[in-house]
């Protein structure tokens, strides 16, 4: 007859095994979007609360709370979820529900670790979405502006490009000159998909992210693209606009010191149009084709429309 203590040591060996293996389970061990996540997710969304619902993603994901930005952890995130979860797929929409109803008025300005993460989660987001379009749809010799026009064809997609993308084409102002991130010189456009799905693409075709899974660069660590939360203009500002100041990682406000979007002086309200363009502020202006931001007499928002309707014409062009 086996002593008590033996006993009770195997049970509570037998135990902590069985406690591991959750933890597995309910962690780092199912891919984000796979169908044993998704039915946990759903369970949780629906009997607890949507703050248990972000929990257990960020769980899942052992999401840092500050990410660095560098090239093994981008790919490591990504590699958290599931090949097969697509930039259209229903559970982005779920996501973006329970985090409205997590965070009311200025819930999501406050700085708290979950908090900081929600907000960085969108950039791992981005970039994951942006390897679905790559690995599924980018051919040899192909850019990933060709893979993007492949895969929204695909799925019989039809993005917006109503935004200007104003907010991703950031230069450095030094001395009274402006400076294209990585020295190079392009005029980056925005692709929107259902409001929340979001890919900035440079005028090399490359997609820019802030925590790339393929190349770390300037520009995509300053203009690339977040996923947003918000589903209107206003839900917008209050969960992807605000709370990048004070939850934006150490690494990214690190390289955009000195960079600045072009303001939006000039733009409207013919009443104050001239006086409006007589100011200092007119100089940095999305609509000067004279300022810091245009090229040989070109408003830089005259440069990013260009941009647009060969994305366009691309998308409609069936050969």
């Amino acid at each position: 007859m086996a002593p008590k203590g033996g006993i009770l040591i195997f049970q509570f060996f037998r135990l902590f095994q069985e406690f591991n293996s959750y933890v597995q389970k309910k962690g780092g061990a199912m891919l984000i979007g796979s169908k044993e996540f998704l039915q946990e997710w759903r369970t949780i969304k629906k009997e607890q609360t949507p703050r248990a619902a972000l929990e257990f993603l960020l769980a899942s994901l052992a999401m840092p709370e500050d990410l660095s930005g560098q090239l093994e952890e981008n790919q490591a995130l990504v590699a958290k979820f599931s090949p097969d979860l697509a930039p259209h797929d229903r559970f982005w929409a779920e996501l973006t529900k329970q985090v409205r109803l997590a965070m009311k008025g200025r819930d999501f300005q406050e700085k708290t670790s979950l908090n900081r993460q929600l907000h960085q989660l969108r950039y791992v987001i981005s970039s994951q979405q942006a390897q679905y379009v790559r690995q599924y749809y980018r051919k040899h010799g192909m850019s990933d502006q060709d893979a993007l026009i492949a895969y929204l064809r695909a799925n019989h997609l039809r993005p917006s490009l109503w935004d200007h993308a104003r907010l991703h084409n950031k230069r450095q102002i030094n001395a009274g000159d402006f400076h294209f991130p990585d020295q190079q010189e392009s005029y980056n456009i925005k692709v929107l998909l259902q409001f929340r799905t979001e890919f900035i693409i440079d005028s090399q075709g490359n997609f820019l992210n802030e925590v790339d899974a393929e190349k770390v660069t300037a520009n995509g660590i300053i203009n690339g693209a977040s996923f947003n939360y918000g589903n209107n203009n206003k839900s917008h500002l209050r969960l992807d606009v605000y709370p990048v100041s004070p939850h934006d990682p150490a690494f990214r406000n690190q390289a955009t010191k000195g960079y600045r979007s072009p303001n939006r002086t000039g733009r409207i309200r013919l009443g104050r149009f001239w006086q409006e363009r007589q100011t200092a502020d007119f100089e940095k202006s999305f609509y000067n084709k004279k300022g810091g931001y245009a090229k040989e007499g070109q408003a830089l928002i005259s440069l990013v429309k260009q941009r647009k309707k060969v994305f366009k014409r691309a998308l409609r062009d069936r050969k």
